[in-house]
């Protein structure tokens, strides 16, 4: 039932499509400057004792070098590109997020935008390992595959709001989206 109810979704979405020429392509990119996660097992020493312990499990130890190496970039002060395509002079734009970013900041990009479509796509750069909204955070998040601190939700939507043109107000993600 519900692959027949996707399968008429999408057929609805394919005949309501309608086409325009694509007369122009601008491409934006926004730096984004994310903090590095400093509490417990994400303290520099944390890492570095994990990384170095032959009895740690391979991923104990993959995730601490990880971590050490997201500290070093973020120390380093390299940020993260947010790159977006501009297709049909803001008709439609396609924004590239970092890492895994909660589905959340997809809602909030389109609200960002809401006279174009919107699409977003994550991994850009996998750096930053799971990146939640603050709400999720509020909510009890926790994940050793995240190596920013919690609430950094204004700084994602700001470069996203950079990286799509849309310079009003900012809009924030709606509580409890991931």
């Amino acid at each position: 039932m519900l692959a027949e109810r996707l399968y008429q979704g999408m057929v609805g979405a394919w005949k309501a499509t309608v086409r325009q020429p694509l007369a122009t392509a601008a491409f934006r990119s926004a730096d984004l400057a994310l903090p590095a996660r400093q509490d417990g097992s994400f303290a520099l020493d944390a890492m570095r004792r994990m990384l170095a312990d032959p009895a740690a499990s391979r991923w104990a130890r993959i995730s601490a070098a990880l971590g050490l190496s997201w500290r070093r970039r973020v120390d380093a002060g390299q940020p993260i590109e947010v790159p977006c395509l501009d297709l049909g002079g803001g008709r439609a734009q396609f924004l590239i997020l970092p890492a895994e970013a909660f589905v959340g900041y997809q809602l909030c990009a389109q609200r960002l935008r809401p006279d174009a479509f919107v699409m977003v796509a994550g991994f850009g750069d996998g750096a930053p390992g799971y990146i939640p909204t603050d709400q999720c955070w509020k909510d009890g998040y926790d994940d050793s595959y995240c190596w920013v601190p919690p609430m950094i939700e204004r700084l994602i939507t700001e470069a996203m709001a950079r990286a799509l043109g849309s310079f009003g107000g900012q809009s924030p993600i709606s509580g409890g989206n991931r």
